[in-house]
């Protein structure tokens, strides 16, 4: 009896284990990139070191984490100000005329961005955040490409 059980166990541990990734049947399609835009999404991708002078793995994790952050919701911004509204109108031409249009769209940014992924390496960390594009109608941008 035990032999058979210790069977059935390998058995059903190896068919579990067989490498079939079974999808969810109504799993919605996922829309991903590094740094770019996409039908829906605004994703920017920042990266920081990790600063050997702090005490602790944790401190030096966290602190990296955040400094990649600010860095990545930066890149979101610069990414935004090179696209263009229509086909003729870049978003840095409306920046130059009004500073308060920047500080908007930063304040979306650093309110609707969500990390999507971390990356850790010995040294460093790599964080990569997404914006919908809707949020950036909050501000009157709805963007072309």
């Amino acid at each position: 009896m035990k032999n058979i059980l210790a069977v059935l166990i390998i058995a059903v541990s190896f068919s579990a284990c067989s490498g079939k990734i079974v999808a969810e049947p109504f799993e919605p399609a996922r829309e991903w990139a590094e740094q770019g835009l996409t039908a829906s999404y605004v994703f920017a991708k920042g990266k920081a070191l990790m600063n050997p002078s702090i005490f602790g793995p944790d401190k030096r994790r966290t602190e990296a984490r955040d400094a990649a952050l600010e860095n990545a919701r930066a890149n979101m911004l610069s990414l935004i100000e090179a696209s263009y509204i229509n086909e003729s109108i870049p978003v840095s031409r409306l920046i130059e005329g009004d500073a308060f249009l920047e500080s908007q769209i930063a304040a979306v940014i650093e309110q609707n961005s969500r990390t999507v992924r971390t990356e850790w390496s010995k040294t460093d960390c790599a964080v990569i955040i997404r914006l919908p594009r809707e949020s950036l109608k909050l501000v009157g941008i709805t963007l072309v490409r």
